[in-house]
């Protein structure tokens, strides 16, 4: 997803009729991982990297935009998942949301083949763009532009964010400290 016109497409794919529900379900269900046992089988090096990846997009995301409390995590089930303090720009958060995916797509292109208009990150940037434009402010945040900003964030800071990766991946959980760290390192 290193073409911000895939980016674009997916986020133009978002059903925003069912967003709101689809949104709230994985939300429910991103809480609930936090509290069950993985049941499936362990990471291959692949699959670990690509959530290292996709996690240390958002975590350098949150660093960037200066929030605080920040955690990022490996889980054992294939997911992974940031914490920060809330971003309240919604150009941010929009940027915050769609960091993950480009990094991960930027590390592995094969993976943008698993998502569509109900990943949890696509869906919550698509709910911001249309909240942002039912203000009616010109000129109107487009799903194209939302993706090009996005993805030269990602470009821009792509060696920051592998600096977050290499060390997620290897501790498989970084605190605000550490997420401070390696994101600092070599800007």
């Amino acid at each position: 997803m290193s073409t911000p016109d895939t980016a674009a497409r997916i986020l133009r794919s978002v059903n925003t009729e069912s967003a709101s529900l689809d949104s709230l379900h994985a939300l429910d269900a991103d809480a609930l991982l936090d509290r069950m046992p993985p049941d499936r089988a362990p990471l291959t090096e692949l699959e670990r990297w690509r959530v290292a990846y996709h996690e240390a997009g958002h975590a350098f995301a949150a660093w960037h935009l200066e929030c605080t409390d920040i955690e990022a995590r490996i889980r054992a089930g294939g997911t992974g998942v940031v914490r920060c303090s809330k971003i309240t720009n919604p150009l941010d958060a929009i940027k915050f949301h769609l960091a993950g995916a480009i990094a991960e797509t930027k590390f592995d292109p094969a993976s943008i083949h698993k998502y569509h208009g109900k990943s949890s990150d696509f869906l919550q940037a698509r709910l911001l763009i249309d909240e942002i434009n039912t203000r009616a402010q010109w000129p109107i945040l487009t799903c194209q532009r939302a993706a090009e900003t996005a993805v030269n964030f990602v470009k821009d800071h792509w060696r920051q964010i592998s600096n977050v990766a290499l060390a997620l991946e290897s501790a498989g959980e970084l605190m605000d400290r550490d997420v401070r760290i390696f994101s600092s390192a070599g800007t």
